[in-house]
């Protein structure tokens, strides 16, 4: 049994959804769309469907976490100016790269990469995104990924 599905017994999580591999391509498809500005966008009203997301590794609803959010850090939008509830960069940040590291870990689970390919397949797929490791402050949110090596 893969560290993955331990954890995920642990947490009560339906592996069948995180672990099929056509969610998996459904996220991907998700993922490579370019989304455009949604119209009267907020933030803290689809705060609570986030964290679901997240806590729950529903591995589709991360990739519309992306989708959504990646307007705001590819320049196609300046979130703090459309919609006043953000306060700073600081939280949506945290929740795209939560995201994130979600689809990076079932993505290397289904390429049967081990936990040492995380950075690289986390690389590969902010390319997909055609966004640059650097948009991002990885010092302030290294809790987030505290478990991968290096």
């Amino acid at each position: 049994m893969t560290y993955f599905k331990k954890y995920f017994k642990v947490k009560k999580i339906d592996e069948k959804l995180i672990f099929d591999i056509k969610n998996f391509n459904k996220c991907l498809k998700i993922i490579k769309k370019s989304k455009k500005k949604i119209e009267n966008y907020k933030f803290t009203k689809n705060l609570f469907r986030y964290e679901t997301s997240l806590n729950t590794y529903n591995i589709v609803g991360c990739a519309e976490i992306v989708s959504e959010l990646k307007i705001y850090f590819d320049g196609t939008v300046n979130a703090l100016r459309i919609d006043k509830s953000i306060k700073d960069d600081f939280v949506l940040q945290s929740i795209f790269l939560k995201a994130l590291k979600n689809i990076t870990q079932i993505s290397c689970y289904h390429k049967k990469l081990d936990s040492n390919y995380y950075w690289q397949e986390f690389e590969k797929i902010l390319l997909i995104l055609k966004l640059p490791m650097t948009r991002f402050n990885l010092e302030i949110h290294s809790h987030i990924f505290e478990d991968w090596k290096k």
